[in-house]
Order: C-alpha cells, then sequence, then structure tokens
C-alpha cells in the first residue's frame, strides 16, 4: 500500500505540473504539491529515526513490543493520511484543468475513491 500511495502522489503531482502549464494558479498548486511532497519525505525520515529509537528501546526493555507497535501504527497512520491528502488534492488540480480529457478524469475519480478520499464521495 505504501508504494501505490508514494506513486499516486508522485503521478498526481506530475500530471498537475504538467498539465498546468503557464497557468499561474496551477503554478501555485503544483509549487504546494511539491512543498507537500517534501514534508511526506521529512516525515517518513522522522518516523525511520523513531523507528530505530523505538527498536532500542524495545531491546533495551524500556517499553513492550505492544507499545513499540502502538507508536509504530501511529506514525505511520499519520503518514498515510497526509499522502492521501495530498493525492486527493493533486488529483483535484489535474481534474480542474480543462485540457484534461473526460476519460483521464474518470479515472481520476476513480483513484479518489481508491485513496478514501472525503472529496469524491
Amino acid at each position: 500500500m505504501r508504494v501505490r500511495l508514494t506513486g499516486l502522489v508522485i503521478a498526481a503531482v506530475a500530471a498537475a505540473a504538467l498539465t498546468g502549464c503557464g497557468s499561474s494558479g496551477s503554478d501555485k498548486a503544483a509549487k504546494k504539491l511539491q512543498q507537500t511532497g517534501t514534508q511526506l519525505q521529512q516525515q517518513g525520515k522522522a518516523l525511520q529515526t523513531k523507528a530505530e529509537q523505538i527498536r532500542q528501546d524495545l531491546k533495551d526493555g524500556k517499553i513492550t513490543a505492544e507499545e513499540a507497535d502502538r507508536q509504530l501504527r501511529a506514525g505511520a497512520d499519520q503518514i498515510t493520511t497526509n499522502a492521501r491528502k495530498a493525492a486527493g488534492q493533486a488529483i483535484d488540480q489535474v481534474k480542474q484543468n480543462s485540457n484534461v480529457p473526460d476519460d483521464v478524469k474518470k479515472q481520476l475519480d476513480a483513484a479518489q475513491k481508491q485513496l478514501g478520499d472525503p472529496a469524491s464521495k
């Protein structure tokens, strides 16, 4: 699931950037999406660092396996939520472009539904 979400975010950001050619509104949206992508990468790196600390705490007996699992899941869930939101926003930006064919917009709607994006319901 992680790879698929990452792929969707990257594809949506790229599509938003490509279809926005020349429109200042689209340029701003693409820049915001790129910033969001950078933030997601930073969150992933932070979680990786936290995971190393959790592993050490677990090894040292400072926390239980259940607590380690809870902490890691909480961080991963937050990143997943943020990635889904970013992908949904990127898809919305692409769908608003008049150069995007209707069949592509339908595919983007389907992708939003797969993401569980509230805006697609």
